[in-house]
């Protein structure tokens, strides 16, 4: 087996391989690696509770992974994501020459960069540029090995083209499928107008569509609807301005909620903190 990993440790005197950011980080690189099996049949890896993003970036043979229970396969070129707390199951094989690239990462805007790039619900992309790719994730691992004070900020502008290569490539796939621009034009709307009072029909008739369309193309695209929509950009904004000395009532003022009680309900469901809480964790 060919292996070639780094890894950030918070404590060298034990060599912890940690899955979360170090606090204040927007988008940090927690570990990365390229794996090519040589001997051994397959390789095959299981996590069901890590608190980090990962992308596996499939060179060459490609991916057999677990989807509700289902086999899926991320062919060559393509790229395997997955989320905080989501269980992963995946193995790839000797016999179809798997050559494999990963990264672990993490920080307070991750979120927000996946779904403004439209990456938070997505799985697998495809036709990334490889030589590009793999060079990315080279720099990743080499930087992770230096160890020195400049490693961890390159790395973030590494990831950070990493993300915006596979949205390029998926927003590629999007337009050759023909994706409607009632809805292109829908989440432009929404997310130009988060700080005003938004409602189903006004979304809807700004795209010239019924509500009807509108909620199947956000079902679609998205995995959610309109309104959900509305609330979660909301959300991942506010973890944004909460890093500032801005006032919760400020905050929920700015995206549009006129009582900040009610702000920090719909906070407190899509982040299991309310305001004040999640603001206290990013100082410790």
């Amino acid at each position: 087996m060919l292996m070639n990993a780094a890894y950030y440790y918070r404590d060298v005197r034990y060599y912890e391989d940690v899955d979360y950011a170090p606090p204040g980080q927007l988008l940090f690189v927690i570990s990365a690696g390229h794996y090519k099996p040589l001997t051994l049949d397959f390789f095959d890896t299981v996590h069901d509770s890590r608190s980090d993003y990962q992308v596996l970036f499939v060179k060459q043979g490609c991916i057999h992974y677990l989807e509700d229970g289902q086999e899926q396969i991320a062919p060559a070129g393509s790229c395997l994501i997955y989320r905080p707390k989501e269980y992963q199951r995946y193995k790839y094989f000797l016999k179809e020459h798997a050559d494999i690239f990963w990264v672990h990462f993490n920080g307070s805007a991750t979120n927000l960069l996946l779904q403004n790039n439209t990456l938070l619900n997505a799985r697998v992309v495809e036709s990334l540029p490889a030589k590009r790719t793999e060079s990315l994730f080279k720099m990743m691992i080499s930087n992770l090995k230096s160890i020195d004070e400049y490693s961890n900020q390159l790395n973030s502008l590494h990831i950070n083209e990493l993300l915006l290569t596979i949205a390029r490539a998926k927003n590629r796939e999007i337009v050759k499928n023909e994706i409607s621009s009632e809805y292109l034009k829908a989440v432009k709307y929404v997310d130009d107008h988060l700080s005003k009072k938004l409602t189903l029909l006004d979304i809807a008739t700004y795209a010239n569509v019924s509500t009807k369309t509108l909620t199947r193309y956000f079902e679609k695209y998205q995995n959610m609807s309109p309104m959900k929509y509305v609330n979660f950009s909301r959300i991942e904004k506010a973890k944004i301005l909460l890093q500032s000395n801005n006032s919760i009532g400020q905050i929920a003022a700015a995206l549009g909620f006129e009582d900040p009680l009610y702000f920090s309900t719909v906070f407190r469901r899509y982040v299991g903190l309310s305001p004040e809480k999640y603001r206290k964790s990013l100082k410790k």
